[in-house]
């Protein structure tokens, strides 16, 4: 559970800090269709930096609750094709951590993916991103694909 917090606390402290400075690399937040929670940040225009996290808690049996925290770190180098389209390509680091009511671990898998995508711009400030990724090292192998909508701050 501390883990969590921590996590999640990074991840709102990084948006916040990111964008009261003014910076001028772009900072938005995002959704996919998996329900993980993005940050990212254009550091420059060839280069984005992207936390994400996911937490889910099933029940299996009345008193027994499983939760689910997972997390990737995403580093990408950005390419445009046209004003409204730009393409990314890099890496993935993704950790799935299980834990049961009493705080122990069941299940931890981590892996690295390579990630693809293309990230169409609706508007000024929203966005919409289809990628595929191949698992490559790790616990976990296999092709994974995602939609994202995402909101840039501006």
């Amino acid at each position: 559970m501390l883990k969590k917090l921590m996590v999640t606390g990074l991840l709102l402290v990084s948006v916040v800090m990111a964008e009261s400075k003014g910076s001028s690399s772009r900072v938005g937040v995002g959704v996919d269709d998996s329900n993980f929670l993005y940050a990212t940040f254009d550091l420059s225009k060839n280069l984005r930096f992207e936390p994400a996290i996911h937490f889910s808690t099933t029940e299996a049996t009345p008193n027994n609750e499983t939760e689910q925290m997972n997390y990737k770190l995403r580093v990408f180098a950005l390419g445009n094709m046209d004003k409204n389209k730009q393409f990314y390509y890099g890496a993935t680091f993704e950790d799935y951590d299980t834990e049961n009511q009493n705080g122990l671990t069941i299940v931890s898998t981590s892996y690295f993916t390579a990630t693809a995508g293309l990230e169409y711009s609706l508007s000024k400030q929203v966005t919409i991103s289809g990628e595929a990724g191949l698992a490559l090292f790790g616990d976990a192998s296999g092709i994974q694909s995602s939609l994202i909508l995402k909101y840039y701050f501006e």
